[in-house]
């Protein structure tokens, strides 16, 4: 028979053929596979659909996770050999608190004295201005620390120079052995005995301003 609709004679009825099913596309979001998970807070299980685009999407996230991650430690890396390159020990022998360990002898002080006027002579070191109030203030030291804790280990007061307000005092006083933390000890051994003084000097004629003292170790070579 050419057409494919056949007459049934039995019945009286034309039948038309059956029509041919198509296959079913897949959609592009279909559903490859399903695990059951359990849900941490209301203690379910659920079927969960992984589709293509979200295992992409997983594998692009994870991959550029660790491109950073790869990206930081070579950061990391560089610099920690630049910093060890360019000396990242800071074990320098030059620094003051080196040399506060290693012991100073010496130490350089500055303080103020408030009764007494700069004067431009000070500057030159032979004039006798300069001389007169270097051998006053080397005189009140060589007392202060005779009168010390510190009366054997003292070797003098070095005077470096004066400048101006009222006169500022800058000298250097010398130790017979190293000490650590030296200017911490010479600077209290000379605060407690202006304290003592009320202000003054061991020999009464210079009085000094207790807020501008400063001193600082040095290591002698």
């Amino acid at each position: 028979m050419d057409n494919p609709a056949y007459y049934n004679s039995e019945v009286g009825l034309t039948i038309p053929p059956h029509p041919q099913k198509k296959p079913l596309k897949k959609t592009r979001d279909a559903p490859e596979r399903a695990t059951l998970e359990k849900h941490p807070c209301l203690r379910l299980w659920k079927l969960h659909f992984k589709t293509k685009e979200a295992s992409r999407y997983r594998r692009t996230v994870a991959l550029f996770l660790a491109l950073v991650i790869l990206l930081i430690v070579l950061i990391v890396g560089i610099a920690l050999a630049i910093y060890i390159s360019v000396g990242g020990n800071l074990n320098w022998s030059n620094t003051r608190d080196s040399t506060e360990e290693e012991g100073s002898w010496a130490v350089e002080g500055e303080f103020r004295v408030t009764n007494r006027d700069y004067r431009m002579d000070m500057n030159d070191h032979t004039s006798v201005t300069f001389l007169r109030m270097a051998a006053e203030v080397t005189k009140s030291m060589d007392e202060l620390f005779v009168m010390s804790p510190l009366v054997r280990d003292y070797n003098g007061t070095e005077i470096i120079g004066f400048s101006k307000g009222s006169v500022i005092v800058s000298c250097r006083i010398f130790l017979n052995r190293p000490f650590t933390k030296a200017a911490e000890q010479v600077g209290l051994t000379f605060v407690q005995a202006l304290e003592q003084g009320h202000g003054m000097l061991p020999t009464g004629s210079l009085h000094v301003d207790i807020t501008s003292i400063r001193f600082a170790g040095r290591w002698l070579v």
